[in-house]
């Protein structure tokens, strides 16, 4: 089952500048920061800018309930991805790791809308890229063999 977790966080003006660098420096994809939280489906900041005071929007799909998953983050993000909670206002930037999932806990809101994702954990999406990898590789390297060495092959490489 996955957890869809939501949090507004209010930034001043002139901490704008300082955080679209530290949101634009930050690496994507597999690269990105939040590889290195473990139940991360997918995750991403958006600047909110437009409609009001800034405010910087969280939001993230995991494997865990919000808070298992707000102090995993604490905890596992790199230091160029932790500073960018620096830039909200209120911020507690020498507290504990409790305090400061507390802080990011008290910004969350239930979302209404959210859009289609897997029900499945991320380890089993990971298997399932792997597997679909491993059989495309066994396929290209085994065209042409007759079925009963075909059938010999693929059980060798994926089991009985």
């Amino acid at each position: 089952m996955t957890t869809r977790v939501t949090l507004l966080a209010a930034v001043t003006e002139q901490r704008l500048p300082s955080l679209r660098g530290a949101l634009g420096v930050l690496p994507l994809g597999s690269d990105g920061p939040f590889a290195s939280v473990p139940g991360t489906h997918y995750a991403r900041w958006v600047l909110l800018t437009r409609l009001g005071p800034p405010l910087l929007l969280f939001s993230a799909v995991t494997d865990v309930s919000a808070r298992p998953y707000l102090q995993s983050m604490v905890e596992n993000l790199p230091p160029e991805a932790q500073v960018v909670w620096e830039h909200c206002d209120g911020w507690p930037h020498q507290a504990s790791v409790e305090e400061k999932t507390a802080w990011l806990e008290a910004r969350c809101y239930r979302p209404h809308l959210t859009f289609a994702t897997v029900e499945a954990t991320v380890q089993d999406i990971v298997a399932g890229i792997d597997a679909r990898r491993r059989l495309g590789a066994f396929a290209a390297a085994n065209q042409g063999l007759e079925p009963a060495a075909l059938q010999k092959a693929f059980r060798a490489e994926f089991g009985p």
